[in-house]
């Protein structure tokens, strides 16, 4: 009886050690992606370093951290990389409308299926040379 007993004991012990290593794993690695996402958006984010930022960006795809980089970095080279990344309309047209590198403007045009933005462009952009490219892709 004592060996039954002990037996038993011992296979509840293994059981339960095994799902704990189960849990563990399953639990550990949609968190530890979480964790390393953080930690380049973090990274995206706020480094003062361009050349880590565009590290970080290149490997982010949170189009929130994108569009945000798109809009508001101060380096042109990575804001021509996060409109590359980018996949959000209005982040897209915000750059063909608004963006003070032209190159960033011309990508953006040709990136924007907004015929409204497009139009706006042909008409007022400061640049003629991305006002004639906008008139073209008027439908």
């Amino acid at each position: 009886m004592k060996k039954l007993f002990f037996a038993l004991i011992f296979g509840c012990m293994m059981t339960s050690c095994g799902y704990q290593i189960y849990v563990t794993k399953t639990v550990q690695a949609p968190f530890s992606d979480y964790v390393e996402q953080c930690s380049i958006i973090d990274s995206a984010l706020y480094d003062p370093n361009p050349e880590i930022r565009k590290m970080a960006l290149a490997k982010s795809s949170n189009q929130s951290t994108i569009s945000h980089l798109a809009l508001n970095d101060r380096d042109p080279e990575i804001r021509k990389m996060a409109l590359a990344k980018s996949s959000t309309q209005s982040t897209i047209s915000q750059l063909a409308l608004n963006d003070r590198d032209p190159e960033i403007r011309k990508m953006a045009l040709a990136r924007t299926s907004d015929q409204s933005i497009i139009e706006y462009i042909a008409l007022n952009d400061k640049d003629p040379e991305i006002r004639k490219m906008a008139q073209q892709r008027l439908e």
